[in-house]
């Protein structure tokens, strides 16, 4: 005996099978792919941004966001560059606290007579994939005003 043939169902659970299918249609194009614009880098720090010869610390603060991704979900890292571009501090991953990403770079200390000029360089990636950078601040270590000082005993 054959089976006999089902009429389609449309109730109200295809109703919403079919709205969500073509949600999932639409957002196949928003997912990582979706977004283009980078994020905006809005402010940068460097405190202090001149140390003495021995180098040293100095906390980068920097404000960042972005049209589509979360701020906690914002990847905000720092490097120094010597005047070559090359990085001689950092990576640093900068964590967030209240509006504002902060970190530690490390400066090398600098026994010349003339002093040493870094370029600070802040990176903020988003969910996409998509990088904004800022090099506008600068990072000093002053030179030696005399000779170098004796090596601890």
């Amino acid at each position: 005996m054959p089976i006999p043939a089902r009429k389609p169902s449309t109730g109200p659970a295809v109703a919403v099978l079919a709205v969500l299918l073509l949600a999932l249609v639409v957002c196949l194009g928003c997912g990582g792919g979706g977004d283009k614009t980078p994020p905006t880098i809005t402010a940068v720090t460097v405190t202090p941004n001149i140390l003495d010869y021995q180098g040293g610390q100095a906390t980068v603060s920097v404000t960042a966001s972005d049209d589509v991704t979360a701020a906690p979900a914002l990847q905000v890292t720092a490097e120094l560059l010597d005047s070559s571009q090359a990085v001689v501090g950092g990576p640093v991953t900068l964590t967030l606290a209240g509006a504002t990403y902060s970190g530690v770079l490390t400066a090398p200390s600098n026994l010349t007579a003339q002093q040493h000029t870094y370029t600070v360089r802040v990176s903020a990636r988003d969910a996409a994939g998509n990088t904004a950078t800022d090099q506008s601040q600068s990072l000093t270590v002053s030179g030696l005003d005399g000779p170098p000082p004796p090596p601890p005993p």
